[in-house]
């Protein structure tokens, strides 16, 4: 049974991810930018990016994994590219200052595009696509991964899912926002398989002898999981590493670190870009097309099983509707470990 949850207004939740976040240590500007891509996850019911990863952003900076004082400065630039160093500080304000930057090289240039290396957690990835389309960008970001997937064929992992996402901005519907990762099937739903005593669908996943498996606790002990559209994905999957871990000059495939490791700094890489559609067409003519395409869309009769034919990110738009005009709602469980952190910090518990 799910724990009780609580309605609170997304204002409040972001006055408080910011408290605790500076009182962790982390500077004021980024604390910041790491509140507010928690609450977006939050509205859009992302819970697992949201404002438990406070928890992880003190567990690791404790432990050492991860640095809360980071130059941001680039140290190399051209006129539409950039290189960071985030130095092992959180991935969500390497990313979402990365793009504030390749949005900047965009308006002078019509492309902008920064390349990130050593980064810790980089969460949600349609957060950093949404900072290019609040700034009229179509917006793209990918980041590697701890490795979880074999190569297309193989059996022994090398590859993480790299998750990635694109945003684009629209004026009579919600922006489009595809955010995915390269793996047939994800982790949380391979957790709730397992507790559930759930099969696995066939192609998803690989046990500890190399072998298709559909048993999830199987699957989860051995942690190989198979790429969607088989060697598509798989395919897609080795690009991605390119664009991030070869680029960034750093750790590729199987030297990123998994984030459970609190003491060892992740390696991450992350390559983010902003595009500026008025370099083709006048950005009224160009909403006007993605709402038409929306729209043709949406009008695309269902087939049996479907309700209605949707585009990406109309779900979780519904949902941050409906958070920001009730609130988002919080298990109670969550907000005790919140006033529990708050306790130890010195931060006052506003509820």
């Amino acid at each position: 049974m799910s724990p009780p949850r609580i309605r609170i207004p997304a204002e409040q939740l972001h006055s408080l991810a910011l408290a605790l976040l500076e009182a962790i240590g982390m500077p004021p500007a980024d604390a910041a930018i790491a509140a507010g891509a928690m609450v977006w996850n939050e509205l859009r019911g992302a819970a697992g990016h949201g404002l438990g990863r406070i928890l992880q952003v003190q567990e690791r900076s404790g432990a050492g994994g991860l640095n809360l004082e980071v130059d941001w400065t680039p140290i190399r630039e051209s006129p539409s590219t950039a290189l960071i160093d985030a130095q092992n500080g959180w991935g969500v304000v390497a990313g979402t200052r990365a793009m504030r930057i390749a949005i900047d090289k965009a308006r002078l240039n019509g492309i902008g595009t920064v390349v990130v290396r050593n980064s810790d957690v980089t969460s949600a990835m349609g957060y950093y696509p949404h900072v290019a389309v609040e700034a009229e960008m179509v917006g793209l970001a990918v980041t590697n991964s701890l490795p979880l997937m074999p190569p297309w064929g193989g059996s022994e992992v090398l590859l993480g899912n790299q998750a990635f996402a694109i945003g684009v901005p629209a004026s009579s519907h919600p922006p489009l926002v595809f955010d995915s990762s390269t793996s047939a099937f994800n982790m949380g739903r391979m957790r709730q398989a397992a507790l559930s005593g759930e099969r696995l669908p066939p192609g998803v996943a690989l046990d500890e002898t190399g072998a298709e498996t559909d048993d999830a606790e199987a699957a989860l002990a051995a942690l190989r999981l198979l790429p969607m559209g088989g060697h598509r994905g798989g395919g897609l999957a080795i690009m991605w590493e390119v664009f991030t871990g070869i680029l960034a000059g750093r750790r590729s495939t199987t030297e990123v670190v998994g984030m459970q490791q609190l003491d060892r700094t992740q390696g991450l890489s992350l390559y983010v870009q902003a595009l500026d559609p008025r370099s083709f067409l006048p950005y009224e003519e160009f909403l006007f097309r993605v709402d038409r395409l929306i729209s043709q869309i949406h009008a695309n009769p269902p087939r049996e099983g479907f309700d209605r034919v949707r585009v990406p990110g109309e779900r979780k738009a519904e949902f941050e509707a409906d958070y920001r005009r009730r609130g988002v709602p919080v298990p109670t469980d969550s907000l005790e470990r919140l006033r529990t952190l708050c306790l130890d910090r010195g931060v006052v518990w506003p509820w």
